[in-house]
């Protein structure tokens, strides 16, 4: 009997299930100031979802068999300080066209994350992973350590084979004599074929434990139950394949152990978990005990789904994460302080890949600074944005505004000005217009006129002074 059957399929025990698009329809809160897009990965494509400005941050679903639709809306409070940058993961959800599942394995879902990392031009950008998805985050990390700035790891799944082991014994203890109706349910061959009512029927009393208030679990299975229909039979059986492929190539390899590798890790590292986990709490203790200096936050009361169960928690975590973890090196200058007026310039959302990059200009009023990121208010625009650093390509600070300054820098372009187009409009031959003996005598005259109205604009209509910034990245 195959480990991911006696297990309850834990692979997908890690995770709800729910398409994004059926999320939209079904959540009326669901944020609509997001937007989509595909990455061309071979003769697929991955389907993409980002929302907010701010610090990057790409987020990895659980799974692996699923996509990030239930994910939302709860992790989309984030978008007034990351810039959220969600993808089903190849095969699944709505990036499983043209995909076979032999060809989807553990590698290839590691180099996705860096085609979408690449698309959006990002150096380092942060990586949120929940259930699954941490370990997809961890091997990409191990892979290319200097490619990520946080790690973020939302009640982790194992890390190692043994902690498979672990998991397992639990989750038979959590689930009792429910097991027996499951495994009915698995084997029958309206779940085997992907009907959506049957797996929807097994998913109620796979996820019972894990959860600890009877709202969010049934708010959880509305969402997955809608899911299931909207992925469909086809699609449903397509994500378990590959789901069987990664786990070849993961959970199934009696030697797959990456707490090891984890003690050479020097990326900052937040590890949350809940007391009521139904994966045991000492699986996400080894990954932060291995990872130098990882945090880690226990939240009490709080199962699997801690972005669903305790928000302000895991807002906390997050936020404290990030003011404690930020290397002075990647900060903003002293100018760019609170109250002071800022100009900068930014790609241009979601055309950075068609190049050459196109920038935006932005100029408002610093409210704070966290860290690598600017929060800043601009007219029009409701609430302070949050920039990070690493996306400024030119920042600029007011010196205010100065009328003796504004007449003296009006009056010099207006004296050069001046003496060019006199000096070029002089002809000694004609009466009328200018008609000075010398051309050096007519930008003279120009000069003198063009300086005069220089300054008089300026001291009417003082303009603001800016001075650059420099930002090393």
């Amino acid at each position: 009997m195959r480990l991911r059957f006696l297990v309850g399929n834990l692979a997908t025990a890690l995770v709800a299930v729910l398409s994004p698009h059926s999320a939209s329809a079904l959540q009326a809160e669901h944020s609509t100031d997001s937007s989509e897009l595909r990455i061309p990965v071979g003769s697929a494509s991955l389907h993409v979802r980002t929302i907010g400005r701010g610090q990057p941050l790409i987020v990895l679903h659980g799974g692996p068999d699923f996509d990030y639709g239930y994910l939302l809306p709860e992790l989309d409070r984030f978008k007034d300080e990351f810039r959220l940058i969600y993808y089903d993961q190849r095969g699944r959800g709505t990036s499983a066209d043209h995909v076979r599942p032999e060809d989807v394995t553990l590698a290839s879902d590691v180099d996705d994350i860096d085609r979408v990392r690449r698309h959006f031009r990002l150096d380092s950008p942060a990586l949120l992973g929940h259930s699954w998805g941490t370990v997809l985050a961890l091997e990409y990390a191990l892979r290319n350590p200097t490619r990520v700035s946080h790690l973020i790891l939302m009640n982790p799944a194992p890390a190692s084979a043994s902690d498979v082991g672990v998991l397992r014994k639990a989750y038979l203890a959590k689930l009792g004599a429910e097991m027996d109706k499951q495994r009915a349910i698995v084997s029958s061959s309206a779940y085997q074929v992907g009907d959506p009512e049957a797996v929807a029927a097994r998913y109620r009393i796979h996820f019972k434990p894990a959860l600890t208030r009877p709202e969010d679990y049934e708010k959880l299975m509305a969402r997955m139950k809608a899911g299931f229909i909207s992925q469909g039979r086809e699609g449903i059986v397509k994500a378990r394949a590959v789901e069987d492929r990664i786990m070849r190539d993961s959970w199934e390899v009696p030697t797959y152990d990456l707490l090891p590798k984890l003690r050479s890790l020097n990326v900052p590292t937040l590890v949350i978990t809940g007391d009521q986990d139904f994966i045991p709490v000492e699986v996400a203790e080894h990954i932060a005990h291995a990872i130098p200096n990882a945090t880690l936050v226990t939240i009490k009361g709080c199962g699997h789904f801690s972005y669903l169960e305790c928000p302000d928690e895991v807002r906390a975590a997050v936020d404290d994460f990030f003011r404690r973890t930020t290397p002075l090196s990647v900060q903003f200058p002293p100018d760019v302080k609170v109250g002071a007026r800022v100009r900068l310039w930014l790609p241009e959302p979601y055309r950075q890949a068609e190049g050459p990059v196109r920038r935006q200009l932005l100029r408002g009023t610093v409210e704070g600074v966290r860290g690598d990121t600017l929060l800043l208010s601009i007219r029009g625009a409701v609430g302070a944005i949050a920039i990070p650093r690493a996306s400024v390509r030119r920042l600029e600070v007011s010196g205010g505004v100065s009328r003796p300054a504004s007449a003296v820098e009006r009056a010099v372009g207006g004296a050069i000005g001046g003496a060019v187009t006199w000096a070029l409009m002089n002809d000694p031959r004609r009466k009328g217009g200018p008609h000075y003996r010398t051309d050096w005598r007519a930008a003279g005259v120009g000069a003198s006129w063009g300086a005069g109205i220089g300054a008089l604009t300026g001291l009417i209509f003082p303009h603001e002074r800016w001075r650059r910034v420099r930002l090393g990245h």
